[in-house]
């Protein structure tokens, strides 16, 4: 069963954990290795970071956990862990900053290239 972080106390019991980890990291690491449980990168990786988030826009479950961490981390704030940890996670390399097409949970992104 998916995590969901409806209590406020609870997500900001787990913001912090870690030695140099930013707050939230966890909780957002968590959150996006259960979409990536199901979300498939392809062999195209440039637009990976929009079509991950449109990937929990369209799925119920995965955009309430969304909207919980988002509301406790801020929008901003959720997206750049996001993507930081998409980089981090597939080993892409950043290309440049693009307008998203596919997503209105984001506005822009970094395109990426594998390594």
């Amino acid at each position: 069963m998916a995590r969901t972080f409806k209590d406020r106390n609870k997500v900001g019991t787990a913001l912090g954990k870690g030695p140099a980890l930013p707050p939230g990291s966890d909780v957002v690491s968590a959150f996006c290795q259960n979409v990536e449980r199901v979300f498939k990168i392809g062999e195209d990786v440039s637009d990976v970071t929009d079509r991950f988030f449109e990937f929990v826009e369209n799925n119920a479950q995965l955009l309430a956990e969304y909207r919980d961490l988002e509301s406790v981390l801020g929008r901003h704030r959720l997206n750049i862990m996001i993507g930081r940890w998409i980089k981090d996670y597939y080993g892409l390399e950043n290309i440049k900053f693009v307008p998203a097409k596919r997503s209105s949970l984001i506005q822009a992104y970094t395109s990426h290239r594998r390594v």
